[in-house]
C-alpha cells in the first residue's frame, strides 16, 4: 500500500500545485465554496438524486439504494414520540425527505450553509408540510433550547471549524434524553505510528475535500464527552462504504491517466470541482488501509 499511495501521489504532484491544498476548510466561507464549485461533480458521478454522502453497501456490491442507509439508520432511532428532528448540514435534503415522507407526525428540520443546497432542498420537498430548510451554521444554530428530539449529521461535522462551538451547540438545542447521530470519518487510532506517506496521503485526502481540523477518533470521542455527551453506539461502516469509494476511484483513475487533459480541464473547469478527484483517487487505499475509518456514532444528552 505505502508504494501505490507514494505512486498516486506522485501523480497528482505532477498535475496539480497540492500547496493550494494548505489552509482548506479553515474557515466556514471556504466550505460553502467547496460545495458550490462541487456540486456538479455530486450530481454528475456521485448521486442524480441529491445524495451527498457515501452509499452503506452491507453485502460488498454497490447499489445506490444504499444511500438510503444513513437515512435509515437514522429513523431506527425516530419513534411515537418523536416530535421534532433537526439535520445538520442537510445538503440537497435527500436524507431529510425520506424520513419526513416516512413519519407525517414528527416535524424535521434541515440546516445547511449553502443557500444554493437549501434552495434545491426546498424545491424537491414542495409540498412535504413536516419539513422545512434553512439557511445557517451549525456552529451558531438559530433555534431555543432543548427544541429537538433528534438530531443527525451525515459527513459533515468533520467541517467544524470549532468543534467545541458546534458540540456545545447541539448539546444546547437537544432536549434531555434526546439523541445526536453523527455518521463521518475520522483518522484512526493508530493513525500517529503509520509511516510518513500514508499520514501524507490522508492529509491531502482530507484537504481536498476541504476538511481542516480532522481528529483522530478516540480524541473526537473524549471531546463529545467532555460536552455532556454520553455514547451509547458505535459502530465501524468502513468496509460497507468501500464499494461506494471503489466505483469513484474508477472514474479518478480514468481523470489521473490522461496528464496532459486534466491540466488543460484546470483552465475551464472550477478549481474544487476537480479537487474531489484527488480525495477518491487516494481515500480507496486510506479506508482500505487502515488510515481513516468511517463510523457511526449515537450520543445521548
Amino acid at each position: 500500500m505505502q508504494e501505490e499511495l507514494a505512486r498516486r501521489l506522485a501523480t497528482i504532484e505532477g498535475i496539480f500545485d497540492t500547496g493550494l491544498l494548505e489552509g482548506r476548510g479553515e474557515k466556514e466561507a471556504e466550505v460553502a465554496c467547496y460545495y458550490e464549485q462541487s456540486r456538479w461533480a455530486y450530481k454528475i458521478f456521485h448521486s442524480n438524486e441529491g445524495a451527498m454522502h457515501l452509499a452503506l453497501s452491507p453485502d460488498g456490491v454497490f447499489d445506490k439504494q444504499g444511500y438510503l442507509g444513513q437515512a435509515r439508520e437514522v429513523e431506527r432511532l425516530i419513534g411515537p414520540d418523536t416530535e421534532s428532528v433537526l439535520e445538520l448540514a442537510t445538503g440537497n435534503g435527500f436524507n431529510l425527505r425520506y424520513l419526513a415522507e416516512r413519519h407525517p407526525h414528527t416535524s424535521f428540520t434541515g440546516l445547511d450553509l449553502v443557500a444554493t443546497h437549501v434552495a434545491a432542498a426546498r424545491a424537491k420537498a414542495d409540498g412535504l408540510g413536516n419539513a422545512r430548510f434553512l439557511e445557517g451554521d451549525f456552529h451558531r444554530l438559530p433555534f431555543d433550547a432543548e427544541t429537538f428530539d433528534v438530531l443527525f449529521v451525515v459527513e459533515s461535522l468533520c467541517h467544524a471549524t470549532d468543534l467545541d462551538t458546534a458540540l456545545q451547540e447541539a448539546h444546547r438545542v437537544l432536549r434531555p434524553g434526546g439523541v445526536f447521530v453523527v455518521i463521518d470519518g475520522w483518522r484512526t487510532a493508530r493513525f500517529a505510528e503509520l509511516p510518513a506517506e500514508a499520514r501524507r496521503a490522508a492529509t491531502a485526502t482530507e484537504q481536498a475535500m476541504s476538511v481542516a481540523q480532522p481528529l483522530v477518533i478516540d480524541d473526537w470521542l473524549d471531546a463529545v464527552a467532555e460536552r455532556g455527551f454520553e455514547v451509547v453506539e458505535e459502530r465501524d461502516l468502513t468496509q460497507q462504504v468501500l464499494p461506494t469509494v471503489r466505483r469513484l476511484e474508477r472514474i479518478a483513475r480514468v481523470v489521473f491517466g490522461h496528464p496532459r487533459a486534466t491540466r488543460a480541464a484546470q483552465r475551464v473547469l472550477p478549481e474544487r470541482f476537480l479537487m474531489n478527484g484527488i480525495a477518491v483517487y487516494l481515500m480507496q487505499l486510506t479506508l482500505a488501509g487502515g488510515v481513516h475509518t468511517y463510523r457511526l456514532v449515537v450520543l445521548r444528552r
